[in-house]
């Protein structure tokens, strides 16, 4: 992602006045993760992690998506890289609509092992 691309983000605009100071009601959210926000190379990343712009969020999700994880899988893998807000709510709404998925998250626990008793010489 371009420098250019990401300063002109809503993200970035909310970036940018949190560094001037000006705080205002939908910039509130930043106030607290303020001390681990960084601009890198024109990039805004939140500890290592890039912040993505809501317009590459869904992106984001069909990527991590690729070989049904399941929900802790996605968040894992997304976690490692990237971050946005409502990244948790996202990774659960889109675990919950893939088919395969859920297929895979509901098979029933196989049933324990009985034992046999041992057949006796007589």
């Amino acid at each position: 992602m371009s420098a250019k691309r990401q300063q002109k983000t809503p993200i970035c605009k909310k970036f940018y006045s949190l560094q001037s100071g000006r705080w205002q009601p939908a910039n509130r959210f930043f106030e607290a993760i303020e001390p681990e926000l960084a601009e890198i190379d024109g990039l805004l990343v939140r500890n290592s992690r890039i912040v993505l712009p809501k317009s590459l969020t869904e992106r984001a999700l069909h990527i991590a998506h690729d070989g049904h994880l399941g929900m802790s899988g996605m968040k894992k893998m997304l976690r490692t890289k990237v971050w946005w807000k409502s990244m948790d709510k996202d990774v659960e709404e889109f675990v919950k609509t893939c088919f395969g998925c859920q297929l895979v998250a509901n098979l029933p626990a196989p049933l324990p092992l009985v034992s046999t008793p041992l057949p006796t010489t007589a």
